[in-house]
């Protein structure tokens, strides 16, 4: 019997299950029929029963690492050692300038502000070395710092200040880290033992940085020593150069590569780089209701595909069962299932990736690490 199976058995102790079990058990000369005296004499702690189960059920599903929820997963994950991954805050790159235009530098702590109804707050945590630009950090946590891209308002008082523009958000933020992704890494680290510097040992240590989503490891890529490890930001998406730069110093820093400077053993070169995108354009043919056009639906089609392109990039870093090599494959079957959810649309035919009437599959090795990219939608009816 699984948890859940046990935890829907207490489940269904409900208070009718508990009066009616007692009830059997009363003299049949006695009246036990609702409002009689001993129908009300049992019904208080058939109540309580009912409650009790339902608790018990709560505690068999907490109880192991497949079923439990929220602090008691932290539980689970405590015992191995391993911690929930905290929200991040979105680093963003500025530039300022003076009422004149020119290049303006600010002070590190200088705070700023979005524009609308719900501003985002921002600190200055860096100067860029270029003239004028500087790093901000947002000062609250999750994805809502990677929402907003444009002008900022001063909120600390700065001399000659004329504007503030958001260029590019650096390093995107992510959520807290949820049940699923918390259990999967568990159930995952009973798999493999990470351990001086082995591909599990790197994968672990990468992955668990608060800005990187996924990595794929490849050793002795240009010889031995040699590692390369391509990674994703939090988004599941390609790094920014800054966020490779960040990795690369935690790592192994170039300057002073094979030296253990980083986390990398001594004698380990690791290159980090981001994986090269690949723009795959998607057809389809859409047959629909007499009531729905294919313009009812197209918008519902085309986020319908842009999220499984998004699935598919947050499986990229999935290693396969033989611990080596990695495999990233678009299928056109996955395609049809999620358009036919949609309301409307009756049959889904001839969707074809690039052109191609089949599935495609990534790159994926040392020479070539790319990640799918959704391109043109073409719907026809």
């Amino acid at each position: 019997m699984t948890p859940e199976q046990l935890a829907t058995k207490f489940q269904a102790m409900d208070f009718d299950y508990f009066i009616n079990s007692a009830l059997e058990r009363v003299p049949s000369n006695l009246d036990t029929r609702e409002g009689s005296l001993m129908y009300d004499a049992l019904a208080p702690a058939a109540y309580v029963m009912a409650e009790m189960s339902l608790n018990v059920a709560d505690t068999v599903l907490n109880t192991f690492t497949q079923t439990a929820s929220g602090e008691y997963l932290d539980y689970r994950a405590d015992e191995r050692g391993i911690k929930r991954e905290p929200a991040t805050f979105a680093e963003v790159l500025v530039t300022i300038t003076d009422t004149n235009g020119h290049s303006l530098v600010a002070n590190l702590g200088d705070r700023f502000a979005s524009i609308g109804a719900e501003p985002i707050y921002y600190t200055l945590a860096k100067l860029s070395n270029i003239a004028g630009q500087a790093i901000l950090v947002a000062e609250i946590a999750g994805e809502i710092g990677n929402s907003y891209v444009g002008q900022l308002l001063p909120i600390s008082a700065i001399a000659g200040f004329g504007n503030a523009t958001i260029d590019e958000i650096t390093i995107p933020a992510r959520d807290q880290e949820k049940d699923d992704e918390l259990r999967n890494r568990l159930l995952a680290s009973n798999e493999v033992i990470a351990f001086g510097g082995n591909v599990a040992d790197y994968i672990k240590y990468i992955v668990d940085m608060a800005d990187v989503s996924a990595v794929q490891v490849y050793p002795t890529w240009n010889g031995g020593g040699t590692v390369k490890i391509a990674l994703l930001n939090n988004q599941h998406l390609a790094p920014s150069k800054t966020l490779i730069d960040k990795v690369q110093v935690a790592i192994d820093p170039s300057d002073i590569s094979g030296d253990g400077y980083g986390i990398a053993p001594v004698g380990h070169k690791v290159t980090i780089v981001g994986p090269t995108l690949r723009t795959i354009n998607v057809s389809v043919a859409i047959e629909t209701t007499s009531t729905v056009t294919v313009e009812d639906v197209r918008q519902n089609i085309e986020k319908s595909i842009a999220d499984y392109f998004a699935t598919v990039r947050g499986n990229w870093g999935n290693i396969g069962p033989d611990n080596r090599t990695y495999n990233v494959t678009l299928y056109r079957s996955q395609i049809i299932v999620s358009l036919l959810k949609i309301d409307g649309v009756t049959n889904a035919l001839n969707v074809k990736f690039d052109n191609v009437d089949a599935d495609t599959t990534i790159q994926t090795d040392s020479k070539k690490e790319e990640l799918p990219m959704l391109g043109t939608v073409t719907v026809n009816g």
